[in-house]
């Protein structure tokens, strides 16, 4: 990607405690598009990769990259 997404990454872990994401009875979604299998997942705020998947729901295409999650590459696909 043209933009490094380090800084993101640092912001969200920083502001965002798993632990108190789950216990704050809030609803988190992050959707994102696997280039993979070519399919649209959601990641919920129980899902243990819920930071990457919130990175990965901001990652355009040739602007940032890519997000490894599980096994499996994702970004941001505008359909």
């Amino acid at each position: 990607g043209l933009f490094d997404t380090q800084p993101l990454w640092e912001l969200l872990n920083r502001n965002i405690k798993r632990e108190s994401l789950l216990n704050s009875g809030r609803i988190l979604l992050a959707g994102v598009h696997s280039i993979k299998d070519n399919h649209f997942y959601t990641i919920r705020e129980n899902d243990p990769e819920i930071l990457k998947g919130t990175l990965a729901s901001a990652s355009i295409p040739g602007l940032f990259p890519i997000v490894k999650i599980r096994n499996n590459s994702f970004l941001f696909l505008i359909s």
